[in-house]
Parts: structure tokens; C-alpha cells; sequence
């Protein structure tokens, strides 16, 4: 059960950390935010989020408001993202005042699939409040160029991208090693240095225990 457990460590662990590099990478890879744009709406009937959503390459940003729709955004599309603030009512509905002047912006980020997510608080372009989320700018003046680095987990799309990149590095360092124990035991010879296998508990070569699992011997060791 321990080797087992193990197994799975070391083969979810780097799956994470390439998870994370991912995610914080597309932090910096770009300053334009050319992506494709939708306006939305968090719920069908007020109070309700309104904002857009701009979506490029492993980036989601959206910039929602909690202020009563304008005319021709009432009939825009009803959007929510579980990851997001707009999926449950804003602010407002709970009878809580909010400056005309806020907005938040919260970036997600992530291939294949969007895995870590952080929210800027702006009011009259100063950052109020960050959440799950660490600037990558010093500065407390909101630039349309700035970004930030997602600390919150999107734990489907983390989990996804974790086992993901998991089996793509098993693939690469793991497989020819478990291809060449494979074909070794076939051909009844040390599962460590390929040395011919006899009657001996232990392989005369190299010393490793021999797998009783294994083929018949090929000759005697």
C-alpha cells in the first residue's frame, strides 16, 4: 500500500509543480489583451453582476461591475463561472453599498484547461483589494497592462491538469524504464541490469533480489 502511495506522489508532484509553472507563466507572456470579447450578465433579473469576459490563449480576465444594468445590456447573455465572483449575487443584494466607482477584475489562468484564478478590487483606478492573488506590479495604481499572479486553486481544471501533465511526464521519464523491466522479465533475465537469470535468489551480476514474477531463466546466473 506504501509503495503504491508512493507511486502516486511521484507521479501527481511534478504534474503539479509543471500545473503551477503553467499557470504563473502566462502571468508574463503577454501585455496585450487581444482575445475574444462577450459582455454577460451574472443572473436573468436584478440585482445582477454585469461585466465581459476577454479570453485568449490559457487566460481568462473578466471585469465585472455591481451596478444596475444599462439599457442595452439587459439583454445580454447570462454567464457564470464557478470560479468566479459573479456566481452568486452581488453585493448589493444583501444591502451592502458599493462605490459607482468599483470594479473588480479577476484573472484565470491555466492549460489545458483553466486551474488558478486571483481578483483585484478597483476603485477610481486604485487597487483596494486583492484576493487570491499577489500583483505583479509594486504599484497601487491599476494599469489596463497589469497582471497578476493566481493564487486560488480551480480545482477541477487543477486536477485535470495535474494528472494531465502527470502522465505526459510518465510518458517521457517512466515508460522506457517500465518497457525495459517488461521486456527483461520476459526474456528471464535481472529486472536491474538485464544479467541472465539462474536458480540464485539474487542476481550474480548486480546483487538485486530476482522477482519470482519473472520469465524462466535463460541460463543460470
Amino acid at each position: 500500500m506504501l509503495k503504491w502511495f508512493r507511486r502516486i506522489i511521484l507521479f501527481l508532484l511534478p504534474g503539479a509543480i509543471v500545473n503551477l509553472a503553467v499557470a504563473w507563466g502566462l502571468t508574463f507572456k503577454a501585455t496585450d489583451f487581444n482575445g475574444e470579447m462577450s459582455v454577460f450578465r451574472s443572473h436573468p433579473d436584478n440585482p445582477t453582476w454585469i461585466g465581459c469576459s476577454i479570453r485568449r490563449f490559457g487566460v481568462e480576465q473578466l471585469v465585472v461591475w455591481d451596478h444596475p444594468p444599462a439599457p442595452d445590456w439587459i439583454n445580454s447573455p447570462v454567464m457564470t463561472r464557478q470560479w468566479s465572483i459573479v456566481r452568486d449575487r452581488p453585493p448589493t443584494a444583501m444591502g451592502s453599498t458599493i462605490s459607482e466607482d468599483d470594479f473588480w477584475i479577476e484573472y484565470a489562468h491555466g492549460w489545458p484547461w483553466l486551474s488558478m484564478v486571483g481578483r483585484l478590487r478597483i476603485d477610481e483606478n486604485i487597487i483596494e483589494e486583492s484576493t487570491w492573488a499577489v500583483p505583479a506590479t509594486q504599484s497601487n495604481v491599476f494599469n489596463a497592462d497589469d497582471r497578476l499572479v493566481p493564487l486560488h486553486p480551480i480545482w477541477p481544471g487543477f486536477i485535470i491538469n495535474t494528472i494531465c501533465f502527470g502522465m505526459a511526464g510518465w510518458f517521457v521519464f517512466g515508460a522506457p524504464f517500465a518497457i525495459r523491466r517488461l521486456l527483461r522479465s520476459r526474456q528471464g533475465s535481472c529486472l536491474i541490469c538485464g544479467y541472465p537469470r539462474g536458480t540464485s535468489p539474487v542476481c550474480t551480476e548486480c546483487g538485486a533480489p530476482l522477482s519470482n514474477s519473472s520469465a524462466a531463466p535463460a541460463a543460470r546466473c
